[in-house]
């Protein structure tokens, strides 16, 4: 709970203001990600890509 509870602080949280236009990219080995409730018949798209390449993360 204690490093759940520290990585929530806000200086850590990034809330987008979604507009018309907008892609939103983030890296799911290094962050953490949720999304607030949307009216239900709310268009929603998601898109998944993988990226491969001989260079290794870490």
């Amino acid at each position: 709970d204690k490093l759940f509870d520290h990585s929530e602080r806000k200086e850590f949280v990034y809330e987008h203001n979604w507009k018309v236009g907008d892609l939103l990219l983030w890296d799911n080995r290094c962050s953490s990600h949720a999304r607030r409730d949307f009216p239900d018949g709310e268009r929603r798209l998601m898109l998944r890509t993988t990226i491969e390449g001989d260079t290794k993360p870490f």
